[in-house]
């Protein structure tokens, strides 16, 4: 199934500002014996909203954060693992 737009807007606003020591950005299974702490999350939740989206966290545990991304009458939902 392709992206909505939704979708692909917020995926190419997130690796505007990714670079390769990002944690969400594909590092997580590397680290999956040692805990790694980031601000990536926190650094995208922040960009989206500076980008005009609505960020409304669903769930924020120690290893896991759930969030719903929504504008311009669509959302999407995400989850992130952050240890």
């Amino acid at each position: 199934m392709p992206l909505t737009k939704i979708q692909s807007d917020v995926l190419q606003l997130l690796a505007a500002h990714r670079d390769p020591e990002s944690y969400v950005g594909g590092a997580t299974p590397l680290n999956r014996k040692a805990p790694r702490f980031s601000d990536d999350i926190v650094e995208d939740a922040a960009a989206l909203e500076a980008a005009g989206y609505q960020v409304q966290w669903l769930r924020q545990l120690p290893m896991i954060y759930t969030a719903s991304v929504s504008g311009d009458g669509d959302d999407v939902s995400s989850a992130a693992r952050e240890d």
